[in-house]
């Protein structure tokens, strides 16, 4: 125990400061100080607001949270009340270390090499550092450079004196820099404090624990013989509590009040109240695991005629993701008015909740809905009565996470699909399917538990549809028996998206597609943290003239099932002419994979369709493993239209073959990046940078008879940085590669490339 105290108080001797002089004796004076002393008297204010922070440890106060801000750590006591402790400044000079011996007195070393020695009152007696008598030595500096002290809070200062009698500079010669601390440390769990010579004092911190009262006033509060004041409590993790009250005084504690009564006379105290009036009447919180809060209000009997003022007290009641509820009790209060913020913004005055506030009524209960979640809010209260105004009363509450994400698009929240936000405000409520399995045969918002299923079967969908697993981190289950059809509907295809997020994708038909688009025009669509088992193609296009204004894949799982015809399978496959537009193409963080010997993949198949063209593609980050492998002779690759008319992007993915036959060879392995059929393209520009390929013949192919292979200098007449990119039949890029669950994970070298993500079935 001594060991503590005695490192607590080389805190205090670290942080020591200027007290509360005479500013204007001190201005009249300021060209006689050293430009030292001036930098320490420049630092006051930051060194007043440590010694009150560290006293406040040093007693053993609970902390209920620290907050940082450029090296001022703001630390709120478990009794409510809010401290700075600052961390740094320029022209400290040498402070007293102080230390408290074995019987609990003050000891100060001025640095001098005499050590330590005690510290004197003005009577020459050793001051108290410890207990309900100890008191907290201030430090200044006067005049003349030297340190003075004060034992009664700044009101009076004597010249400290060394062991010969003689004045101790405050600065030594040089001026040296000094900072408050070695370090100081902070956790949801502890405050660490180090000091310069290497002694450290660590404080718990219980972020569970308040006892606070609120409304109390600076200083004393003033009561009148009789007199009864209500201040309203704001409390949590409380296990018990006892109050302690002067002689002669009564105090009442319920959950969200405290009543404090004066004596009714000057019979009911005694000679020594009267003789000294100014007393603490004090709540003694108790956590459950033992720790401890002392709130306190100080009290002031002038003798006068009892008012009775107005009260209120704030409980919370319920917090939930997007709504608050709390109960107001009142006393002596005929109205009330209340205003609810977040607590980062700017707290209001009394005067602004009781004017721009809401009026409160005879229903003292409050619930705030359409709040946002794992958000801090602060509810205002102020009570008034014939008399006037009472104190402001206030509680702070923070709203919970969202537990699934049904909840957030009920409570408005955005939901982001593809990087697009959307919302129950543009596209209604939502449907829970909660269990079991349910054929979903018209348009609309479906959330989908993890323990529950959703089928489609040859349905018309006319309209938005969204299939979403509603817990975020798994997948719940979407199962194609038949492919259907997607329309605008009355939607405009600004508006309009078909969307999966959340959810694996069986399709157990070989021979339909997941999707047929048939109308004229569709919107937007969009796979987002899927599974996807390619038995056929994702999407068939079929009629004439078609438009599709975009359509993302991000973060999926792609098993290539089986490739029965020998035509491989395609994200997007087309089998008519002209007219289609296909506005923009995007597909990043996908692994896509095949699970037995090389199937080919397309994300775009439009061979037979000599019309298609996108206006932007952008391929990035995708892992391809024995899924590339196509046939440069058929004019199949990747991604397969007449014509691009805008920007091409095509880097960093990874193309893996397990058996790569190289060129010249017959059989070879050939891997088509980008097909454009038609001479009339219209190619704004390409990045094709830190692709990595395994395929001995990789190629680009623009027009009709035009092939660029990676590292061809030829592909520089067309704008297209093909350097930049590897082909390697020799490093593995994978540490380990499983193909039976499509979990791949990479080797260091290769971070830059493919999906940044082991794929989860």
């Amino acid at each position: 125990m001594n060991k503590i105290f005695k490192i607590m108080a080389t805190f205090v001797a670290a942080t020591s400061v200027i007290g509360c002089t005479d500013t204007d004796d001190l201005e009249k004076r300021i060209d006689e100080i050293d430009a030292r002393v001036t930098a320490l008297e420049k630092v006051t204010e930051a060194l007043n607001e440590n010694v009150a922070a560290l006293q406040a440890i040093a007693e053993g106060k609970t902390i209920n949270k620290v907050e940082e801000n450029s090296g001022t750590y703001t630390i709120t006591l478990s009794d409510g009340t809010e401290l700075k402790l600052n961390q740094g400044t320029e022209g400290m000079g040498k402070a007293p270390l102080l230390s408290i011996d074995d019987e609990g007195y003050w000891m100060a070393d001025y640095q001098d090499g005499k050590g330590p020695q005690y510290i004197l009152s003005a009577s020459d007696e050793k001051v108290i550092g410890r207990g309900q008598n100890g008191v907290t030595p201030k430090f200044s500096v006067n005049a003349a450079g030297n340190w003075t002290v004060s034992y009664d809070g700044g009101k009076n200062w004597t010249e400290v004196l060394d062991e010969n009698g003689k004045t101790v500079k405050a600065v030594a010669e040089g001026g040296e820099s000094d900072s408050y601390f070695a370090n100081v440390e902070y956790t949801d769990e502890a405050l660490v404090l180090t000091l310069k010579n290497g002694m450290s004092y660590t404080a718990p911190v219980v972020g569970g624990f308040l006892f606070k009262i609120s409304g109390v006033p600076e200083g004393d509060v003033t009561f009148k013989y009789g007199e009864k004041k209500t201040f309203g409590i704001e409390q949590k993790g409380v296990f018990s509590t006892s109050v302690i009250c002067p002689e002669g005084w009564n105090a009442w504690l319920s959950e969200s009040i405290l009543t404090v009564q004066a004596p009714a006379n000057a019979e009911a105290t005694t000679k020594a109240v009267i003789a000294d009036s100014r007393k603490d009447v004090s709540v003694i919180a108790i956590s459950e695991a033992g720790h401890i809060a002392i709130a306190k209000v100080q009290v002031y009997l002038d003798g006068q005629t009892m008012v009775e003022d107005p009260a209120a007290g704030i409980k919370l009641v319920e917090a939930k993701s997007a709504s608050l509820t709390f109960s107001v009790v009142l006393e002596n209060a005929s109205a009330w008015h209340y205003m609810l913020r977040k607590s980062s913004e700017a707290a209001p005055s009394r005067s602004e909740v009781i004017t721009s506030g809401t009026e409160g009524t005879d229903n003292y209960s409050l619930t705030f809905e359409s709040l946002m979640a794992e958000t801090s809010y602060t509810l205002y209260v102020v009570p008034s009565n014939a008399s006037g105004d009472g104190p402001l009363a206030t509680c702070e509450a923070s709203t919970t996470s969202f537990s699934n994400l049904y909840e957030a698009w009920e409570a408005g929240m955005d939901i982001k699909i593809g990087g697009v936000a959307y919302n129950k405000a543009s596209y209604g409520a939502g449907t829970l399917v909660d269990e079991g399995t349910v054929a979903i045969s018209q348009p609309g918002i479906y959330f989908i538990s993890k323990d529950a299923e959703v089928s489609i079967n040859e349905a018309a969908y006319k309209g938005s549809i969204m299939f979403i697993g509603n817990t975020p981190g798994s997948r719940s289950s979407v199962h194609v028996i038949s492919g259907c059809d997607y329309f605008l509907g009355t939607e405009t295809s600004e508006h309009h998206v078909v969307a999966f997020k959340n959810v694996s994708i069986k399709n157990d038909n070989t021979g339909r597609r997941i999707m047929s688009v048939a109308s004229d025009a569709i919107g937007r669509i969009v796979l987002d943290n899927c599974y996807l088992g390619l038995n056929e193609d994702l999407i068939w296009r079929q009629k004439e003239s078609q438009s599709l204004e975009d359509m993302t894949i991000v973060d999926c799982d792609i098993l290539v099932m089986n490739d029965k015809d020998k035509r491989g399978r395609a994200l997007i496959q087309t089998w008519n002419g002209g007219g289609y537009t296909l506005g923009s193409f995007t597909a990043k963080n996908n692994v896509i994979w095949s699970d037995n010997e090389a199937r080919p993949f397309y994300f775009i198949d439009a061979k037979w369709a000599s019309g298609v063209g996108f206006k932007s593609v952008d391929i990035e980050n995708n892992t391809l493993y024995n899924t590339a492998g196509v046939d440069t002779g058929s004019r199949r690759g990747l991604v397969t239209v007449n014509k691009i008319s805008g920007d091409v992007t095509i880097k960093n993915n990874i193309a893996y073959q397990t058996n790569p036959v190289d060129k010249g060879t017959a059989g070879e392995n050939k891997l088509l990046i980008l097909s454009t059929k038609g001479e009339d393209r219209e190619i704004t520009s390409v990045n094709t940078g830190g692709n990595w390929s395994w395929y001995p013949h990789t190629t680009f192919m623009v027009g009709i008879n035009k092939a660029f292979y990676w590292g061809s200098a030829e592909g520089t007449s067309l704008g297209m940085k093909l350097n930049g990119n590897a082909i390697d039949s020799i490093n593995e890029p994978f540490e380990s590669a499983d193909a039976k669950t499509g979990t791949f994970v990479k080797k260091a070298a290769f971070a830059d490339a493919g999906a940044s993500r082991q794929s989860v079935k």
